[in-house]
């Protein structure tokens, strides 16, 4: 059965308990001519999330496979880890993503992007739109629609886009293409930016402007939830820059110059960002580079950064008052 296998769905999970059997139900319910396999692979839930998983693998043993953990992998320090324990297992000609607190609406979803790659060969990596959904009153919180209307997507738009210009659940790209990854990959902080790069280094990207799947937003244990945690979010914040910056330049000695100019934008807008954080609006003022950045920025933006800046206490009390406001959404 495994030869005929066209698409795994891989589904990465950590304490979903609440909506893992949500994200099983939308794979199953996909319509599809060709066969399709479940991976799902769980990091050690301290909740129910892998006794909801194993019922579902004992429902359907043929069309579900499982790798659960006895320990937390992230919590080593192993960067993309779940890409090292997955990839070797898929079985599929074509990759599709679906972490476990999120879900598909579409039940074509599949056969529409299959059917694209199977006729593009040109094409690495399909995408579509994506409802993004507030986890803590279930309300819709946005689109993530990086354009309004089906086309292929400029490279330079997914780089300067960083890792949300796609929904993480909305990527269906080429197995094959991510067999070897270059060591770049595995250096950065978070694995779904570095993916959509390299998949559009190798191929064509196109973006299918319907919506066909919901992201949650604000879920309890996330990694952006997680990250967001303790009174060291600045400092976590400047090692994250450091790193997409040196990510970066390696990247510029490995792809043709023909993503030179656009890498290095990028490298200039990760080091605003890093003046920012750091209140250096002088240093910010008497650079050419980040100049154009800073005029190119809402009033709004220059408002806030200016208050950070000089008036670092009255912000903070700004930023505490709309936090409280945010949580209570």
């Amino acid at each position: 059965m495994n030869k005929n296998i066209s698409v795994s769905i891989k589904c990465i999970t950590f304490n979903h308990e609440r909506y893992i059997a949500e994200a099983i139900e939308s794979f199953l319910m996909q319509k599809t001519n060709f066969n399709f396999e479940i991976l799902i692979r769980d990091d050690a839930s301290t909740d129910g999330t892998q006794e909801i998983i194993k019922k579902y693998k004992k429902k359907f043993p043929e069309k579900i496979k499982t790798i659960l953990h006895k320990e937390n992998q992230m919590s080593k320090g192993i960067k993309r880890a779940s890409f090292k324990d997955t990839h070797p297992l898929i079985k599929g000609k074509y990759i599709a993503i679906c972490e476990g607190d999120d879900y598909w609406t579409d039940p074509c979803k599949l056969q529409k992007q299959f059917d694209f790659m199977e006729n593009h060969s040109e094409c690495s990596l399909v995408t579509h739109a994506v409802q993004m959904v507030n986890a803590r009153n279930n309300k819709k919180n946005g689109i993530i629609s990086p354009y309004n209307k089906n086309q292929y997507c400029k490279v330079e738009d997914i780089i300067m886009g960083g890792g949300g210009f796609f929904g993480t659940n909305s990527l269906f790209y080429r197995k094959n293409i991510m067999d070897n990854p270059p060591k770049w990959y595995f250096d950065f902080p978070v694995g779904d930016y570095p993916l959509q790069m390299f998949l559009s280094f190798k191929g064509n990207v196109y973006y299918i402007n319907e919506i066909m799947s919901v992201y949650r937003i604000n879920v309890k244990n996330s990694w952006t939830s997680n990250y967001k945690k303790g009174k060291n979010f600045k400092d976590k914040m400047k090692t994250h820059i450091l790193e997409n910056i040196n990510c970066f330049k390696e990247i510029q000695k490995n792809v043709s110059e023909e993503y030179s100019n656009i890498i290095n934008s990028k490298i200039n807008q990760l080091e605003f960002d890093y003046n920012v954080l750091n209140n250096n609006l002088k240093i910010i003022k008497s650079n050419n580079d980040y100049l154009n950045i800073w005029r190119n920025l809402s009033n709004y933006k220059k408002s806030k950064i200016i208050i950070k800046s000089y008036f670092p206490k009255l912000y903070e009390i700004i930023h505490i008052i709309k936090t409280s406001i945010d949580l209570k959404k």
